[in-house]
């Protein structure tokens, strides 16, 4: 009997669990970060619920409100109570996390209490947090990706004049992570703007008010990014901090958030908390439904868009038509004009079409009362088209001639019609490249007043040039003629066109470029408009000649100029100036809206593939920007011209601002003088060679001489200019290889010519230029003086740099592989300079690595530069190289070199450069 009761108690338990909790129902928790009145909360839980809407689910939320209670007691409270609501609770299903915290903490108590449970984040903005997420086969979500750059880019959009960002972030995790992004984006994407960084760590709210009330009306905007917390520990809701901001400002203030555009603030690229929140909820819908996590890659683009405080657009005098597409629009009225809109229209245009047929109506009535037979006979007997004009500008006869020349029915115009009937129709047919002719013969024939003759010649889309003639009759009114002139202006115009275009591309050619920059040369100099000329070439363009021949050459530059064209404003003035060089002016145009459209056209031509014989090409171009100033144009080419090199040297296919006083022109012009300096030293062969020994850092058995070779220049004053100062300025102008075939020459001439020297010699190294890396003959010279001087090639080692080598990776290889079959040895100079040094170091074959001097002179007082070159040698011995340090000026540094175990060493504290050859 009792077990019959047990077992009816189990069975009405177990059927009372089955109705509380049917099978498909499942258990999730939702963890927020902040509390339940936090201006996202509602709006993210709304999302998670329609993205779990297919599902019979129970959420269970709880809030951390870790913004308003983040102390170590406070968190510590909140473990103790969560731990215990959590033990006495049946397992969950799936875990929910809410921005950073929230994840932090399930993460840290996943193993204690959500063990094989798998979890879905939402609003996460930490990477870092991320990446961590990103490792557990159990952890899956989309990121809260802030669109800073999307943000800037809107203000300039909305502000032309816009030159400093101002932003503003608490020491928050959230303000702190957003103000690392902003860094970055401004760094890399908008270093045209100043940025001032406001920390609310340093600044109270009152303090805040009052720097913002001070700023000027123009030229600013403020980014808010997370800034709740002030340096008092003051918080301030999103409404609240957001308002204060606006009211005190006089420039814009941005947002990334949606709330925060509703709560007072212009606008931004905003984050879409409730589309963050449902995409979560997919996600993890989809787990429930058995998806595997691991299957569910995170999503790491936020789904944003744009939004504007309508109210907002007068204030700051923003015209709605430069917002983006798709702008969503808040705080926007609907008055009754906003209402009735439609119905207005209506109305307008039916009012417009009715009189518009009383006014049909009155002219026909007035040109049947004036027409004369005796006028239109004499007219008939004319060559030329004629139109009279009457004394109150009314047409008042035509002849046949005028209308067979126009190509148009005597029912188009008749007598009685006003002048602008007539202009209307010579503007229909007119080339808008002579429409301001006809405005200047309106003007005259609108007044009656024609002093003296007028004559003009007009262009047709009939393909007939007309001369038009005016000349008054006594007693008011005019007599117009338009007489055929196509075949002698064809001629004219096509001798003109040939002697101002380029034949092959179809524009202005140099001669006339120059010209016209003359005229806005002296245009500037006697007003206040400025105008910007802007030099453009082509890069990548020499391989696609030489790869593929001159003809496709000339077809790319053929498309090239349309797509030029296409992409910039009909005012300005594009021209070839010989071979891959255009030249564009831009008249009336400030400096910055010239940088904007030279970015444009960086951009359309990165864009543009070009297509020859099945294969595809593309080409990048570097612009060089110059203000238009009051001087000539020979120094307005240059400066351009100079601007441009200066975008190639910073890494090609970028736009370059030129400066009177920049660094980087002045040093193209250095680098020019001592380019012609250096080609008449090669010619006169006077360079000089230094040694500078290389020491064991150890005492060696058999003690031979190391050295390397060094390169100067002696004037006639026995000055010495060292590499440093001439070394770029060879590279630049492709001089670098023909000086290191001097060097070469002249050391192993010099080896040659002392056989006791060259016994007691173990390594002379030689440096060798990117130039020299890069082309595929130089294997072949340098055997060719090995076979000629007849020096051992195992005396010698090559040094060539990282930066070198891995610019030329397969020539490189290649190179080194070959010398090295002669015995040859090869050093990786300036190792550690670069950004992926380790990396390439397995693919080339050197028997040294010469470690950079940057880390070796400080590695008694740094510990980083210690630790780089500890690591280095590490590395080299691995790989069994050996190692030399460079720059060992003082006791101390080679003290630490021997106790980190590096090979050789280099430096002024052993030895001073001494002169090998005049």
């Amino acid at each position: 009997m009792p077990a019959v009761v047990v077992l009816l108690a189990t069975t009405l338990i177990y059927h009372s669990v089955l109705a509380n909790h049917p099978e498909n129902t499942h258990r999730v928790l939702m963890l927020f970060s902040y509390h339940p009145e936090f201006v996202t909360s509602q709006t993210i839980l709304n999302g998670v619920k329609d993205g779990l809407s297919d599902l019979n689910v129970q959420i269970d939320v709880e809030y951390m409100d870790a913004k308003r209670h983040g102390s170590e007691e406070s968190i510590r409270l909140f473990d103790t109570w969560f731990m215990h609501k959590m033990v006495k609770r049946e397992p969950y299903d799936l875990v929910i996390a809410s921005d950073d915290n929230a994840l932090r903490y399930i993460q840290e108590k996943q193993a204690a209490l959500f063990s094989s449970i798998p979890v879905v984040f939402t609003c996460i903005n930490n990477t870092d947090l991320v990446a961590s997420a990103g490792k557990n086969n159990l952890i899956t979500g989309v990121v809260e990706q802030t669109s800073i750059d999307e943000t800037i880019n809107l203000a300039k959009s909305l502000q032309p004049d816009l030159s400093t960002i101002i932003t503003i972030a608490d020491n928050s995790m959230s303000g702190l992570s957003d103000l690392k992004k902003f860094n970055q984006v401004v760094s890399q994407k908008h270093n045209d703007l100043d940025k001032i960084v406001i920390s609310l760590g340093d600044y109270s709210w009152d303090e805040l008010q009052h720097y913002i009330a001070n700023l000027p009306a123009e030229g600013y905007a403020i980014l808010h990014l997370t800034a709740f917390e002030d340096k008092n520990k003051k918080v301030l809701n999103s409404r609240d901090a957001i308002h204060l901001l606006s009211m005190n400002a006089l420039v814009p203030v941005y947002t990334l958030r949606e709330n925060f555009v509703r709560a007072g603030a212009l606008g931004g690229h905003v984050i879409d908390f409730h589309t963050q929140g449902a995409t979560a909820g997919h996600m993890a819908a989809n787990i429930l439904k058995g998806t595997p996590v691991q299957d569910i890659n995170v999503i790491k683009e936020s789904p944003n868009r744009v939004m504007i405080n309508y109210s907002l657009l007068d204030r700051f005098n923003i015209n709605t038509k430069l917002l983006p597409k798709n702008t969503i629009l808040v705080n926007k009225p609907n008055g009754f004009i906003v209402k009735y809109r439609t119905g207005i229209i209506i109305l307008s245009i039916f009012m417009m079409l009715l009189i518009f047929i009383l006014l049909v109506l009155a002219w026909k009535n007035y040109i049947r009362s004036h027409i004369s037979k005796k006028i239109n006979t004499m007219l008939e007997s004319l060559d030329s088209g004629v139109v009279l004009i009457d004394a109150d500008a009314r047409l008042a006869g035509f002849n046949k001639r005028f209308y067979d020349l126009l190509k148009i029915d005597e029912t188009t115009l008749s007598t009685g019609r006003e002048l602008s009937d007539l202009i209307s129709v010579l503007k229909d047919i007119t080339l808008d490249s002579d429409t301001h002719k006809l405005s200047e013969f309106e003007s005259i024939c609108s007044a009656n007043q024609c002093a003296k003759p007028f004559r003009t010649t007009i262009k047709t889309e009939l393909k007939t040039a007309l001369e038009l003639r005016c000349n008054a009759v006594k007693g008011g009114g005019l007599v117009t003629s338009f007489t055929d002139i196509t075949e002698t202006h064809l001629l004219s115009e096509q001798l003109s066109y040939q002697a101002r275009h380029d034949a092959l591309t179809g524009l202005i050619n140099r001669r006339e470029f120059e010209h016209i920059l003359h005229e806005l040369i002296i245009t500037s100099t006697y007003s206040e408009q400025t105008h910007v000329m802007c030099y453009l070439d082509l890069d990548q363009f020499k391989l696609i000649n030489d790869t593929c021949g001159h003809q496709a050459g000339d077809e790319l530059l053929r498309q090239l100029s349309k797509q030029l064209l296409a992409t910039i404003r009909q005012s300005d003035t594009l021209a070839r100036l010989g071979g891959d060089e255009f030249g564009l002016l831009l008249a009336f145009c400030s400096l910055e809206q010239a940088v904007n459209i030279a970015e444009k056209i960086r951009e359309a031509v990165e864009a543009f593939r070009f297509l020859w014989e099945g294969n595809v090409f593309t080409v990048g171009v570097s612009i060089g920007v110059v203000l238009i100033e009051k001087t000539d144009v020979k120094t307005v080419l240059s400066a351009a011209d100079a601007a441009c090199y200066s975008a190639k040297d910073r890494g090609r296919n970028q736009v370059y601002v030129y400066s009177d006083d920049d660094l980087s022109i002045l040093q193209r012009h250095d680098h020019m003088q001592w380019a012609a300096r250096l080609r008449q030293t090669l010619d006169d062969d006077q360079f000089v060679l230094y040694q500078h020994s290389i020491e064991p850092i150890k005492p060696m058995q058999v003690d031979r001489q190391r050295y390397e070779i060094l390169l100067r220049i002696q004037d006639e004053q026995g000055n010495v200019s060292p590499p440093s100062q001439f070394l770029s300025a060879a590279e630049r102008f492709d001089l670098a290889m023909l000086v290191d075939q001097f060097v070469l020459r002249k050391t192993l001439e010099w080896l040659a010519a002392d056989p006791l020297h060259t016994k007691k010699l173990a390594m002379c190294t030689i440096n060798l230029s990117g130039q020299t890396v890069a082309n595929e003959k130089s294997s072949e010279n340098i055997i060719t003086l090995f076979s000629e001087t007849r020096v051992d090639p195992g005396l010698i080692c090559f040094e060539i740099t990282e930066t070198a080598a891995i610019s030329n990776l397969p020539n490189a290889i290649s190179l080194i592989n070959e010398l090295k079959g002669l015995g040859c040895h090869f050093a990786l100079d300036d190792f550690g300079s670069g950004l992926s040094s380790f990396g390439y170091l397995k693919t080339l074959p050197v028997d040294y690595l010469k470690i950079d001097g940057s880390f070796v002179r400080d590695i008694s007082n740094d510990e980083v530069d210690y630790a780089m070159v500890k690591n280095i040698n590490e590395i080299g011995k691995i790989m069994g190289l050996n190692t030399i340090a460079e720059y060992v000026e003082n006791e101390r540094v080679l003290s630490q070199l021997r106790g980190i175990g590096v090979d050789f060493v280099q430096g002024y504290f052993l030895s001073k450069p001494e002169m090998l050859i005049n």
